[in-house]
């Protein structure tokens, strides 16, 4: 029999990498009984979910066989205290952790065959250097932010430069990439604690047809008291049913006054919502996940990003493809942290959301297409299963 080949991965230690890097180990070790995958956890003391992690990694070790796969978890590292934190406090920080992994690597006994990195972590490839191992990039997000990346460089290089827009400057040599996507976790469990999750569901059973507004924000996004009293008045105004996760105070009397056609969840398992029969629209922070969560599903989306690449998403999403509507995209939020000082009223919500169920039919059509193309691509033969075992024969003979 031929030897376990082990493959060490680095995710980052959030909500939008985490899952998404645990499901590819998964299908790896399904797909060949000869691979074992140390996925190695270096908590941050900047992720403010660390509760939800916790709990995640918690369940998923009870789940999966710890003969093939392995959490190996390290606390927080202790880092500098700058006021105000240094622009490259990550970079900073994954110094400091480098040698943790290069630690859980040894006391494994044994050489991987492969690193696998999340894209916040590419620079531990310095440690699968110091140990002779190849090293690979996990990209948790989409081919468009992994443009950016690729070419963010080159623009940096050419500033400055007249460029005619039609024309390419040194175009980057072709890398070897892999779309294993997309990467979900349909196993129906929620990824943070739910209270009342079976109520849910069951007040989901009870409702017509795709009548229900889903609106979740991500385990990140939140909202000033000023903008939950426009968003819960659009809800109103609107008319819609509707399903909402929200950790922040609503106005005095509106749970009351929604019973009837609306519910409040502080944590939603999104899987189980957006699979409902009941479900007609979701609005979503356009984290990558949820996005194609949503689109296996074929639920239609209003988006209104907050942070990092959701963004971009939502530009894809709405201009580029035409699969969602635009509830707000507002270009100058901080990137990391989504704050800005635009409101989106209460008649904006209530027209999006509006506009949202009762959809453009070519548009529920398409996101019916890409939930279609999304399915083949997974089963045998399609483009991602065939992705999938070309990188594993890569690993597995490099």
């Amino acid at each position: 029999m031929s030897k376990t080949k082990l493959i060490v991965m680095v995710p980052t230690p959030a909500m939008g990498h985490l899952p998404s890097t645990v499901e590819f180990a998964k299908l790896l070790v399904q797909r060949d009984q000869h691979i074992s995958i140390l996925l190695v956890i270096l908590h941050s003391p900047f992720i403010i979910t660390s509760k939800a992690i916790d709990a995640y990694i918690e369940s998923q070790s009870l789940e999966t066989d710890p003969n093939r796969i392995t959490f190996y978890t390290f606390p927080p590292v202790v880092v500098p205290n700058n006021d105000p934190p240094s622009p490259n406090f990550l970079s900073t920080i994954i110094e400091l952790q480098k040698p943790l992994v290069k630690k859980a690597v040894e006391d494994q006994g044994t050489k991987p065959a492969a690193f696998v990195l999340d894209m916040m972590y590419v620079s531990m490839m310095d440690v699968a250097s110091e140990l002779d191992v190849p090293s690979y990039v996990y990209f948790t997000s989409g081919a468009n932010l992994l443009s950016v990346f690729l070419h963010a460089q080159s623009l940096y290089d050419y500033e400055g430069v007249d460029i005619i827009f039609t024309e390419f400057v040194d175009p980057m040599p072709k890398q070897e990439q892999d779309p294993v996507g997309p990467i979900l976790s349909l196993d129906g469990r929620s990824q943070h604690e739910v209270q009342d999750q079976d109520l849910v569901m069951e007040w989901l059973d009870e409702q017509p047809l795709s009548s229900v507004v889903f609106l979740c924000f991500g385990s990140m996004g939140g909202f000033d008291v000023d903008q939950v009293t426009e968003i819960a008045n659009g809800l109103d105004r609107s008319g819609f049913r509707f399903l909402w996760s929200l950790i922040e105070a609503l106005p005095e009397g509106f749970v009351d006054r929604m019973a009837h056609r609306g519910k409040i969840i502080k944590w939603a398992p999104q899987v189980q919502i957006l699979a409902h029969r009941a479900i007609g629209g979701f609005v979503t922070h356009c984290g990558w996940n949820s996005i194609l969560e949503s689109l296996w599903f074929g639920v239609t989306m209003a988006t209104w990003p907050m942070c990092a690449d959701q963004q971009l998403n939502a530009f894809e999403l709405v201009k580029e493809l035409g699969l969602a509507v635009e509830i707000s995209i507002n270009y100058r939020l901080n990137f990391m942290i989504g704050k800005g000082n635009y409101l989106v009223t209460a008649e904006e919500v209530e027209n999006e959301v509006k506009r949202l169920m009762n959809m453009d039919e070519e548009i529920i059509e398409r996101v019916r297409e890409i939930s279609d193309f999304s399915r083949k691509a997974l089963k045998d033969g399609g483009s991602s299963n065939y992705e999938l075992i070309r990188f594993v024969e890569d690993v597995l003979h490099n």
